[in-house]
């Protein structure tokens, strides 16, 4: 399979989130693009982002790969697309699929579900001797009740099998947990649009949890940046991201999840493209809690590009439309130039946006670096209890960490004061 050179458009499959930021990237650097759509219904939270500006036209994908690639073979006067990128996870399985049609690098179409769904993606770990969480997938309350009685261990983790942004994701430390969980996840229909006909009961990892994002070429790996992730628990419920550091490429815990990655990324059939993954490091070691072979959501570059020498959005662009370029960056590990933390912000009650005084007051922060995601006057937000019902997130980077840690607990503090969004009605949502 060779790589893309020459004169043709790009293809970004779902192009929404930080997708859409790639494509942005890709256009303003002369790339001409298609953008193909994995479906005609996808959800708010992901379309709002499109910007149709950025491509020369649309497809959208209803089912047929047929139908897909003679549209897009009428749009191109035949000249086969120079390569398939991924923007966000609806798209995930589609991009392996058009790749594979057009042999073009890609990820094996065969393993798609290894990389979507998490019962299948921890039998893949397993199989291939990588530490993986005991995992379940419950098509009943009764079985999942019954597993977590074999199990015998508490707490236990109830979740969809393949949605984002830890949506439904429970900490259930009783069967009375399991079974309000199992209810609130099953039959119903996730952030993704999909419906959740199985729940995935998964063992507890107890440990630190991190974030690794990574781009990859012909199967060799690139770690981009690694994060330690610092969340607040909600007992029943899912957790409140708080926010995440920027920790340098190396050291002891930064080879070890480095090493590990890559191992799951093997297993996991990731050889081409970003990829985000979350890691929990247990006594026993680093355990992937998932991988999603796309770039991470939500990341404003610009913060990025000024504390490292690298991103992974420069590497994506890189993977798809320079080869040889992606080889030189990888060459050494990434280098952090200053501290970064990405700082999730916490409504603590729901209601219409009055105002966002949060802006002005966030500017005056001598480490803030840039913000994503801010409700707009005339917005209903409502109180935080997962990554999508957060406010918007703010970054903060500064060459001294003190800086940046002053700055986040005035950041706390504005919030806890309601000074940060002014909400009217606050019992208007729920």
């Amino acid at each position: 399979m060779g790589h893309p050179s020459g004169p043709g458009h790009g293809i970004v499959v779902d192009a929404f989130s930080t997708g859409m930021k790639l494509a942005a990237r890709l256009g303003a650097a002369g790339q001409p693009l298609l953008h193909v759509r994995s479906a005609a219904a996808l959800p708010g939270f992901l379309t709002r982002s499109y910007d149709p500006a950025a491509f020369d036209a649309e497809v959208v994908h209803a089912g047929d790969l047929d139908a897909t690639c003679a549209r897009i073979a009428a749009l191109t006067q035949g000249a086969p697309p120079r390569f398939i990128a991924v923007g966000t996870e609806t798209g995930v399985a589609l991009t392996d699929a058009l790749a594979a049609r057009y042999g073009l690098p890609g990820n094996d179409p065969a393993t798609s579900a290894a990389r979507r769904d998490k019962v299948t993606m921890a039998a893949h770990l397993e199989r291939a001797g990588v530490a993986a969480p005991a995992t379940f997938r419950a098509q009943s309350m009764d079985a999942a009740l019954a597993w977590v009685a074999g199990h015998d261990r508490w707490p236990v983790v109830l979740k969809p099998a393949a949605s984002a942004g830890n949506d439904k994701v429970f900490f259930c430390a009783d069967l009375v947990e399991v079974r309000r969980a199992f209810a609130q996840i099953h039959g119903q229909e996730n952030r993704l649009g999909l419906q959740d006909a199985a729940v995935v009961v998964q063992a507890y990892l107890a440990g630190r949890q991190y974030i690794v994002n990574t781009a990859s070429l012909d199967g060799r790996h690139c770690v981009t940046d690694i994060w330690a992730d610092h969340r607040l628990p909600l007992r029943g419920a899912s957790n409140i991201y708080d926010y995440e550091d920027l920790l340098p490429s190396t050291g002891e815990v930064e080879d070890a999840l480095t090493a590990y990655v890559g191992q799951a990324l093997d297993a996991l059939g990731v050889r081409h493209g970003p990829a985000h993954s979350e890691v929990m490091m247990t006594a026993a070691g680093p355990v992937l809690i998932e991988t999603a072979a796309r770039l991470q959501g939500g990341l404003l570059d610009a913060p990025l590009a000024m504390a490292l020498d690298r991103t992974q959005m420069a590497m994506a662009e890189a993977c798809y439309t320079d080869p040889a370029r992606f080889v030189a960056l990888a060459a050494a590990p990434y280098r952090r130039r200053a501290y970064l933390r990405c700082v999730d912000l916490i409504a603590h009650r729901g209601g219409v946006v009055k105002a966002v005084p949060g802006l002005e007051l966030a500017g005056e922060l001598p480490s803030f670096a840039g913000a994503v995601g801010w409700p707009a006057p005339g917005a209903r937000v409502i109180p935080t209890v997962d990554l999508l019902s957060a406010p918007g997130i703010a970054y903060l980077c500064h060459p001294e960490r003190d800086q940046i840690e002053r700055d986040y607990h005035r950041i706390r503090a504005l919030e806890a004061q309601g000074e940060f969004f002014i909400v009217e009605d606050p019992h208007a949502a729920s």
